[in-house]
């Protein structure tokens, strides 16, 4: 009796008699259901036949079946019986699980041990962008190799993005702004860049900010900063404050419990952070604000250059954890509600920010788009300039503003008071 190859649009081919024509039968596949005739009646060898409605019970059910298979599909490397795994495919199937593992894992090591354990302060301190390269060669060769493997590959997307990169969507941008009084405050390392005192006007005015705050003041631009009308300006240990609203108060942090470290240790493992904090008067009443420059852990990673001295890096986290914890019982003592804006040397990501200020909002974290890189240090983009604010304030916008010739960005953070409610 002859047989017919009959070839399904999914591209799988069956061997059916003369006495099936007519009949339907079902693609192992796609589940397509397919009505046999004679190859000689029409070019097409099939005819693809629609099933009957289902019910959204049946769809779910049927979508969850499909999903079961693309995961069993992709997970497994051993060869089917009805097509065999090339090599090729298996060694991408297995490359594409252990780049989503690996992520997992190095997103979880760098945010636990981060600030504590050199390899991961280095991960912490690294461009963290490499990881998405892996991600992108898996997801490239997927689409040639093995189409199944696009599922642990899109699963790596989302943990290198948010777990590793620290990507933020900025969707709460969208959300209606909250009421209350409009500020805007600008935070920047110059980085004693001596062309910035004379282009600082300009900058100033391009921001339209209200309140501004400096690290690494040098002793030129606070003269500038004298001759600018409508600005009450102050300036300590390297911190300068500039703000349309009047400074009722300033205090430094007290640093004799850092100078103890400090001498008891060597000198190249830093201690050098201060903090400044305001009282300022606006027209929603009394606002605390704080300028901090905190210690860097470049001091501590410059121990893989030395030999390996992880006495050095201990000392160097050592006095950065106490710096952190200082600051904020400075802030604590400040007038509420208090905005906190500077220099951190420190990712979100952390412990130093986790341990001493997770109970405060941090501006770009939820209003910001991007990674919001504000230190360009060649191929490493981090963000360690941060603004956070505690209760009685709202983001609404935050952005990092053009190149000023230091190795800092400026963050700009759109800010508002919000009425407060008389107990009385």
């Amino acid at each position: 009796m002859p047989a017919y190859a009959v070839t399904c649009k999914c591209g799988e081919r069956f061997q059916v008699e003369e006495e099936h024509l007519g009949q339907l039968i079902t693609c192992w596949r796609c589940k397509r259901v397919l009505k046999l005739k004679s190859p000689l009646a029409a070019p097409s060898q099939y005819i693809h036949v629609e099933k009957p409605g289902r019910t959204a019970g049946e769809r779910l059910a049927g979508w969850m079946q499909r999903l079961r298979r693309g995961i069993e599909s992709s997970w497994s490397i051993a060869e089917t019986p009805r097509r065999p795994l090339s090599m090729a495919a298996k060694v991408l199937t297995l490359a594409a699980w252990i780049v989503l593992g690996g992520s997992l894992a190095a997103a979880l090591f760098m945010r636990g041990l981060g600030d504590r354990f050199l390899p991961a302060t280095l991960l912490l301190f690294s461009g963290r962008w490499i990881f998405a390269l892996p991600v992108v060669g898996v997801l490239a060769l997927a689409v040639f190799v093995r189409r199944a493997v696009l599922f642990p590959g899109l699963l790596a997307v989302p943990v290198v993005l948010f777990g590793l990169m620290d990507f933020h969507t900025g969707w709460r941008t969208r959300l209606p702004a909250a009421k209350g009084l409009p500020i805007r405050v600008v935070t920047v390392n110059v980085g004693e860049q001596a062309r910035i005192p004379d282009e600082f006007l300009s900058y100033l005015n391009g921001w339209r900010a209200d309140i501004v705050a400096i690290q690494e003041c040098g002793p030129v631009l606070p003269e500038k900063l004298r001759l600018m009308p409508g600005w009450h300006t102050h300036r300590s240990e390297g911190l300068c404050l500039v703000s349309r609203f009047p400074i009722r108060a300033a205090e430094v942090m007290d640093r004799a419990s850092l100078d103890r470290v400090r001498s008891d240790t060597d000198s190249q493992v830093g201690g050098a952070g201060f903090v400044v904090r305001y009282m300022l008067d606006t027209p929603a009443g009394p606002l605390g604000f704080t300028n901090l420059h905190l210690e860097t852990a470049r001091k501590g990673l410059e121990t893989l250059l030395d030999g390996f001295d992880f006495e050095r890096f201990s000392a160097n986290a050592e006095i950065r954890a106490i710096e952190a914890r200082r600051a904020r019982e400075w802030v604590d003592g400040g007038v509420i509600p208090m905005i906190v804006a500077g220099d951190f040397n420190a990712p979100a990501e952390s412990r130093n920010i986790r341990d001493n200020w997770s109970d405060l909002t941090n501006a770009f974290g939820v209003s910001g788009s991007g990674f919001g890189a504000t230190k360009y240090n060649g191929w490493i983009r981090l963000r360690i300039d941060h603004v956070l604010y505690t209760s009685g304030v709202r983001a609404s916008r935050s952005r990092v503003g053009g190149d000023m010739g230091s190795d800092h960005r400026p963050l700009i953070v759109d800010l508002r008071i919000l009425e407060r409610v008389d107990d009385r």
